[in-house]
């Protein structure tokens, strides 16, 4: 996502002035090269600003013309879950990234929150629950993929033995169960609607649709987050994305208009 080297705080925000006027303490990354790592410090809830904190890990590689610097390049590593901080030092590596564009923005990767190095997050998932990451649907194994769901207290391995894979499964959902409050909790909804993904996307299945962690999570208790500013942004997106639809991602509040198709 490219954006403007300036931008504005939403009326409202004073609270979190605090967070936005940070001076972060770059210093050099831990592989060498030409990426500066950084913390950010926000608040765990962004509802209550001045409870807990937690910091968020940043890198950068600063535009290499700073005369025909125009603002940042913002990489979202997606995952959810998954880690960016070497992103602008991988890009640049594997020359992802033209000489028009490094020269112009400033590479910005991050490791989201509950990942890596930003204030992990670990739920203490077992190794069966580990495994409840879409398995494709099939009629004779509904029904064990669906008694496998931690609300039965399925035995398993402490997750503290999965390390960074305990932590990725915790962050993917963490924030893919919490998104939507109209994840089913019948199992026969996911019944009817894994069959029907299976026999109309034949190629990817029904992956995204059995019975998965979603099905039993507990509820978000933030309010979806609604995009409604005036930030000069260029949103790429995958057409073929099964994952996340392009349609909904057109739908998203604020963003119409702003979409290059990948």
């Amino acid at each position: 996502m490219a954006a403007p080297a300036t931008a504005s705080a939403a009326p409202g925000d004073t609270a979190l002035s605090a967070y936005s006027d940070q001076r972060l303490d770059w210093q050099p990354g831990d592989e060498g090269g030409p990426a500066e790592c950084a913390d950010i410090e926000v608040p765990l809830d962004y509802s209550r600003p001045d409870g807990k904190k937690i910091r968020i890990a940043v890198s950068r590689i600063k535009a290499s013309e700073p005369s025909e610097r125009q603002g940042v390049l913002l990489m979202n590593p997606g995952g959810p879950g998954g880690s960016g901080l070497t992103l602008p030092a991988m890009v640049m590596k594997e020359n992802v990234i033209p000489d028009s564009v490094s020269r112009r923005f400033d590479l910005i990767g991050f490791d989201p929150r509950g990942v890596g190095r930003s204030a992990p997050v670990n739920c203490s998932l077992t190794g069966q629950e580990l495994s409840l990451s879409g398995p494709a649907y099939q009629p004779e194994t509904f029904e064990n993929d669906v008694s496998r769901a931690p609300a039965a207290g399925p035995p398993g391995k402490p997750a503290a033995a999965y390390g960074a894979i305990d932590n990725f499964y915790s962050a993917y959902w963490s924030v893919t169960c919490a998104d939507s409050d109209s994840w089913p909790r019948d199992p026969e909804q996911y019944r009817r609607e894994a069959a029907l993904d299976k026999q109309n996307n034949p190629l990817f299945a029904s992956s995204a649709s059995n019975t998965n962690a979603c099905a039993f999570w507990p509820k978000a208790t933030e309010p979806t987050t609604v995009v409604d500013n005036t930030a000069g942004a260029l949103i790429v997106n995958n057409e073929w994305d099964s994952q996340t639809p392009l349609v909904g991602a057109i739908r998203t509040p604020g963003l119409h208009g702003a979409w290059r198709l990948g």
